[in-house]
């Protein structure tokens, strides 16, 4: 299963960003998804793929991650299916 975010603010600001398997996000070097915004951690969040659909991660980051405006929960995923996935 592939996922294509678009970006609507910051750096990738316009972009599309492919997941096509579970990824680190953050400013660390091994991140999958690195970002340099000083807002966001080393190890922030990840993107996780699993039972056909988009998992959101908060990796206890500093200032938090956000979907759609909502604070997902430490402790929490948060799922996001979309009709618009591509085989």
């Amino acid at each position: 299963m592939t996922w294509k975010l678009q970006a609507i603010t910051g750096e990738l600001e316009g972009q599309e960003v492919t997941i096509d398997r579970d990824m680190l996000v953050g400013r660390h070097q091994d991140a999958d998804l690195l970002l340099q915004a000083a807002e966001i951690s080393r190890r922030h969040a990840a993107f996780l793929l699993k039972e056909d659909a988009l998992w959101v991660q908060d990796l206890k980051s500093s200032n938090g991650t956000f979907v759609n405006d909502i604070r997902i929960d430490q402790d929490k995923l948060f799922i996001w299916i979309c009709p618009h996935k591509s085989r």
